[in-house]
């Protein structure tokens, strides 16, 4: 669901996806009902850099396609304080 991470930075990378559909991901400006940032990471390091201070996000579930579906995230953590 919608959320923050508790970080002041978040970087999301895409290693890999194949066999899978969903995954669509949403960042919302505070608090705001519409996101201001919808998309899919579909190639390998396709990225996504966050201020989780500012932001809030989520991601859609991912449904596999042919078998075994797969979606790998490298998620980095960034602390300024």
């Amino acid at each position: 669901g919608r959320h923050r991470d508790g970080h002041s930075y978040i970087a999301m990378h895409l290693i890999g996806r194949r066999n899978c559909t969903g995954g669509i991901s949403r960042v919302y400006q505070g608090r705001a009902p519409e996101p201001c940032l919808v998309t899919t990471m579909r190639e390998p390091l396709d990225t996504v850099v966050i201020d989780d201070r500012r932001v809030e996000h989520e991601v859609s579930p991912i449904q596999s396609t042919l078998g075994r579906g797969e979606r790998d995230i490298l998620l980095v953590d960034i602390d300024l304080d």
